[in-house]
């Protein structure tokens, strides 16, 4: 059985808030360069992994 599938997907990612948007990639098998990401956003890249798989900042000025 073969199956095909051709998708075009247009991401953009600014920061790291709009990484959750890899997810999806991620839950369907297919591999992120978070090295790459990281150099770009100049950060570890455990930390793009972490946001990538769903961390997100909490807005401290909530609690004030």
């Amino acid at each position: 059985m073969i199956f095909e599938c051709n998708i075009n997907t247009n991401l953009e990612i600014n920061n790291l808030m709009d990484l959750h948007k890899l997810r999806s990639f991620i839950d369907n098998g297919r591999k992120v360069n978070y090295s790459r990401l990281a150099r770009e956003f100049d950060v570890d890249r455990r930390t793009i992994k972490k946001y990538c798989l769903g961390f997100y900042k909490k807005d401290l000025d909530i609690l004030k």
